[in-house]
């Protein structure tokens, strides 16, 4: 009864943003902003991340 009742909120779980997936071996990041929206970069890009203010040339990273 209770289980049919109860609704997630799930903007509950937004403070968990933006996350930095990074993948060594493709020479990639992933940046997550929000649950399933995500933006790639790979070795020739440069990475923006305006919530973090963040700007990060890949090239220099993966060597």
């Amino acid at each position: 009864a209770w289980r049919k009742k109860y609704k997630p909120e799930w903007t509950v779980y937004s403070f968990v943003v933006p996350y930095w997936l990074v993948l060594p071996d493709l020479r990639s990041i992933y940046v997550f902003s929000a649950p399933g929206e995500y933006q790639s970069f790979n070795k020739e890009d440069k990475l923006e991340d305006p919530r973090l203010e963040v700007e990060v040339e890949l090239g220099d990273v993966f060597r």
